[in-house]
Order: C-alpha cells, then structure tokens, then sequence
C-alpha cells in the first residue's frame, strides 16, 4: 500500500506535468490531492474550498468555484468576440494597393508656408508586397461582416467564411451548398477542460453543472452548459487525426 507522503508527491508530479490543466484547474487538482492523502476525512470538497480561499474578484464567493469554471468541459469556437474578416468572395475589378492619405501630409508642419522645404513619407507600395506575401488576385479580400458557418464533418468544429456586403448573395449560396452537404453536422468534440476527471472521481456532471452556475460572470464561462456528447474526462473524447487512446491516469474518489 503506498504511503500517504508517497502518494501525494506522486500526484503533484503528475500533475505539473500534465501540459492540459488550466492554472485554475491544476488549483484545484493540488487542493484537492492535499484533502485526500495529506488531511484525510470527510468534507473533501468543503476543506478544497477553505484552502483555496476566495474568489479574486467577487470576496464573497469561494475561489474553488471560479477555478472549476476552467476546467469546464465543452467546445470552444473562438470566435465569439470576432471583428469580421477577409472576403473570400470572387474579386470584381484588379486589385491595385490603395495610397495611404497621409503619404501626402507633410511631415515638417500643417502650416503653409512654412520655412524649409516640405518633406513627406517615403512609400514602399503594397504591404503584403513588402513583408513578402502573395495576394490572392482571385477573391475580394475587403473587410467582410456576413459570414457562413461551416462545420467539419468528423469534429463538428466551426470555421467561419467571411463576405462583404458586395457579396451577401454569394454567402447566401455558400451556405445553402453547405447545408445540403451537411444538414446535421456531428457534436462537437469538446476542445476546453475536462482535465480534473483524470485525476478524481466524483459526479463530475452535478459539479460542472455548479461551475457553470456559480462562474457564470466570468470570461470564457459558458452561460448555457450541457455535459459533452463524448463524456465529460478529456480521455474519453477522440483525437483527430490520431488512433492512440492515452493511458488514464488512477483515480481517486473524492467525497
């Protein structure tokens, strides 16, 4: 039987080493692994809670709950605080580089007359020219607003097509052809948290649940939450891409 010192230096190690933890996750991984092999008793969740103390923002909520909200599983697209993109619809006219106007400002002063010649900004042309980039001369590449969900047909993941005002009637066809290729694409395979059912054995999905309850003025922190389709331990949901399922690290019940 492995001792109680033995077990937690253990688990510590494991635990640092495990690349997937949020900081507010391996929080309370450390908290919880110290309840159970170095302070053994009832109340493991009560005793994690008073040694992570209280919530940084909100004093008056314990800090275990605003650390679980990290840990929290599900999909996370991304793209909730997106400003637009490039239009991928085709282009109307060629493209030339725009001048910038205040190539034409002079730099000595406002003024005019002033004493002295004026003197201007040196342009180089085209941006992307000079960092070297190709630009694509087959799509618009203006600032787009209307965009076109996509979603992938093994991970359910989304990858949103941008258009321009100019081509609202081309997204408009984009998304039919992807709704008739795709009309119900797969659950998402959750790409945040689900770490801590690793290490620990609980009603993760009643505990989550709260997370989501207790965290919900968080950044980041869903408002809705339901448990994955694939489970809620990270070591449950598929890999893309890859066949090796990862070894499970051993469990410990948490009361």
């Amino acid at each position: 039987m492995t001792e109680p010192l033995e077990a937690w230096d253990d688990l510590t190690a494991r635990i640092y080493a495990d690349t997937d933890f949020s900081p507010g996750g391996r929080e309370v991984a450390l908290a919880l692994g110290w309840v159970i092999h170095r302070d053994p008793g009832k109340g493991g969740w009560r005793k994690a809670a008073e040694i992570l103390g209280a919530d940084r923002v909100y004093r008056d909520r314990p800090r275990i709950w605003q650390a679980l909200a990290e840990d929290i599983p599900f999909y996370d697209p991304g793209n909730y605080h997106y400003y637009g993109g490039s239009c991928e619809g085709p282009r109307l006219r060629a493209y030339k580089p725009r001048r910038d106007a205040s190539s034409d400002r002079c730099l000595v002063s406002d003024h005019h007359p002033h004493l002295g010649d004026c003197r201007y900004p040196v342009v180089h042309g085209d941006l992307s020219s000079f960092l070297g980039i190709e630009r694509d001369q087959s799509v618009c590449g203006a600032h787009a607003t209307v965009s076109v969900t996509e979603y992938d047909p093994v991970t359910g993941w989304e990858r949103l097509r941008w258009f321009c005002s100019r081509h609202k009637e081309r997204a408009r066809e984009v998304q039919a052809q992807l709704r008739a290729a795709l009309p119900n694409p797969p659950p998402p395979i959750p790409n945040r948290g689900g770490v801590l059912p690793r290490y620990f054995k609980t009603d993760w999905e009643a505990t989550y649940a709260m997370a989501v309850k207790q965290g919900s003025h968080l950044p980041g922190v869903p408002y809705m939450w339901e448990p994955p389709y694939y489970g809620v331990c990270r070591d449950d949901w598929p890999v893309p891409g890859k066949t090796a399922i990862p070894r499970k690290p051993r469990l410990t019940v948490v009361s």
